[in-house]
């Protein structure tokens, strides 16, 4: 999980220096990239183990199958790992000095809180 967000920001800093324009403003590419890899991260950190451990409680025979402090870990686990990548973000952006950066991966942690916020009010909704 940790090579595919590392190979996203490895590929996000390729595309930003090559697209930049000549006076060092951010172009339009940079900003929607900078969504769509928000919205990328939010889905894998949020919708893929929300959807698991929604399936598990639709289906009853497997809920019952599995006892409940494996789905206490799953759930302490899925909340850990949102607040720590969260966090650590947050102090990559404020460790970057030049502006157009600091913008680019603000709007990203922005909006990949944004979506986590409603894919949890959707998910917590239908539980």
């Amino acid at each position: 999980m940790k090579n595919i967000f590392y190979s996203l920001r490895n590929l996000s800093n390729r595309y930003k220096k090559n697209n930049r324009i000549i006076d060092g403003n951010t172009t339009v590419k940079d900003v929607v990239y900078s969504v769509v890899l928000g919205l990328l991260k939010s889905i894998l950190w949020i919708l893929l183990p929300s959807l698991l451990l929604y399936n598990l409680s639709i289906y009853p025979f497997i809920y019952q199958l599995m006892p409940i402090w494996i789905y206490i870990i799953v759930n302490v686990f899925i909340y850990l790992s949102i607040y720590y990548y969260y966090k650590h973000l947050k102090l990559r952006v404020n460790e970057i000095k030049d502006l157009n950066t600091k913008l680019l991966l603000n709007m990203e942690f922005m909006f990949s809180l944004f979506v986590t916020t409603i894919i949890l009010i959707i998910f917590l909704s239908f539980v």
